[in-house]
């Protein structure tokens, strides 16, 4: 995937793609390439969209999609061009810090037991 620190939607799906990798147990393999760093690739691949999205089996692309990509588009590609991959969910490990963030608190409270 290519991307931008800077772009939102990037970032987002930058979060989905990581846990793609995750409940795959690593079957496949994510490459997240932010565009200002790889200026010569992104002129290479003609990049004029991001965040912008490469599927690849043995150096030969099999889908490339510009723009947004909700999860389930994503994961229906995946598993129109390779049926074998098993999604495991796995548990989302959430902190008290990010519930409270969640709910508009502007600093975390900690609470301590005595």
């Amino acid at each position: 995937m290519f991307h931008s620190y800077f772009d939102g939607s990037s970032r987002m799906l930058k979060r989905e793609l990581e846990r793609f990798e995750c409940e795959t147990d690593d079957q496949i393999h994510i490459i997240i390439l932010d565009i200002d760093d790889h200026p010569d690739l992104g002129h290479f691949f003609g990049i004029r969209i991001i965040p912008l999205l490469f599927l690849f089996q043995s150096g030969q692309m099999l889908w490339r999609n510009a723009g947004g990509n909700s999860r389930d588009r994503i994961r229906e590609t995946l598993m129109k061009h390779f049926p074998h991959l098993i999604f495991e969910i796995k548990p989302q490990r959430i902190s008290v810090l990010d519930i409270e963030m969640s709910q508009g608190k502007e600093s975390p409270h900690w609470i301590m037991d005595n």
